[in-house]
């Protein structure tokens, strides 16, 4: 007798064991949601195997080792950390459902600090209501219907973009203390260009050409830091640009109307030409030196010798646009 009730004892644990078991295997595979305090690298893979890489460091999101706006990154690491799952899909739909994913899945991988695997699945197509996204845990054959709490719509979008699209807006920022040299050149008013350099815990503004007269009074260091202050602020971009039908004849046959290098303290120098767009669509005449407020509104940016090509506007390109003698002033 008390063997037999050793053996239903012992078969008891074990069916239940195997209960608990599959019970958690269920809700493992439809978790989904990451915390996003976790979340330090992604790695997700459309299916014609291009493959981008969103990492974390510092409290600021990279995509390919490019830098992400505030916005992309923020809707990004949401997809991440808030999906929940909304239904089981009906079986009718099972199928096609599975089809979809097999054509157009995007696999997605979350790792953790020290490079683990958080999270494997695929993010699917959409229902006909288009309200959720279909997900497949990897390894699992039942996908699920999920959503962020309060959306409307699918988390497809989130995951693929135009490579422009997430990226950061500004061309640059510079903490003061990071900036060894500025350089302004105006090709076509010459005496207004200048070079401003670190020197010690001071800063010296000189001609940019060397025919230029060099002004005899003192630098106002107060306007300097004001300057420099616009670096570490940054300089903004309307819109990318990149395929831009005239891109190559602006930048072979147009002579830029400003030219800004920035040399930092390791000797690494970041390049801007500006280009008015009134000039390349002939609205008016050229424009010369930095006093162009009534003239120009928007120019385009030829950045590190072509590594990106930019639309910004005049209102936040002047903050840079100083003239030689602005830096003189009392």
């Amino acid at each position: 007798m008390l063997a037999l009730l050793v053996i239903l004892a012992g078969g008891y644990y074990f069916y239940t064991t195997q209960e608990d078991e599959k019970i958690e295997a269920i809700k493992a595979e439809r978790d989904f949601a990451v915390d996003k305090d976790l979340i330090k690298k992604v790695v997700f893979t459309t299916k014609d195997g291009k493959t981008q890489t969103v990492t974390e460091k510092g409290g600021i999101w990279y995509i390919d080792g490019k830098r992400m706006s505030k916005n992309q990154s923020f809707l990004f690491v949401e997809a991440l950390s808030s999906i929940r799952m909304e239904s089981i899909p009906p079986k009718g739909a099972y199928n096609q459902i599975m089809k979809t994913i097999g054509r157009i899945g995007i696999l997605v991988r979350v790792y953790g600090e020290s490079d683990e695997l958080l999270k494997s699945y695929y993010v699917g197509g959409v229902p006909p209501d288009e309200r959720g996204t279909y997900y497949l845990m990897d390894g699992a054959k039942q996908p699920y219907l999920l959503n962020i709490p309060g959306m409307e719509g699918s988390t497809r979008g989130r995951f693929i973009k135009k490579p422009d699209d997430w990226l950061d807006r500004a061309m640059f920022r510079y903490p003061n203390k990071d900036i060894q040299e500025v350089t302004v050149e105006y090709p076509r008013s010459k005496n207004d260009s200048y070079k401003l350099q670190k020197k010690g815990n001071s800063y010296d503004v000189t001609p940019f050409y060397k025919f230029t007269p060099k002004k005899k009074a003192s630098v106002n260091e107060r306007l300097v830091e004001d300057y420099l202050e616009n670096f570490h602020i940054g300089f903004f971009t309307e819109a990318y640009v990149n395929d831009h039908p005239l891109r190559d004849s602006i930048v072979t046959h147009m002579e830029p109307f400003s030219k800004i290098r920035i040399t930092n303290e390791t000797g690494d120098v970041k390049s801007l030409d500006l280009y008015p767009l009134n000039e390349v669509f002939n609205m008016q005449g050229q424009a010369t030196g930095p006093n162009v407020d009534k003239y120009i509104e928007r120019y385009y940016v030829n950045v590190d010798g072509g590594e990106r090509f930019m639309l910004t506007q005049h209102i936040l390109a002047k903050k840079f646009l100083w003239g030689y003698d602005f830096f003189f002033r009392s």
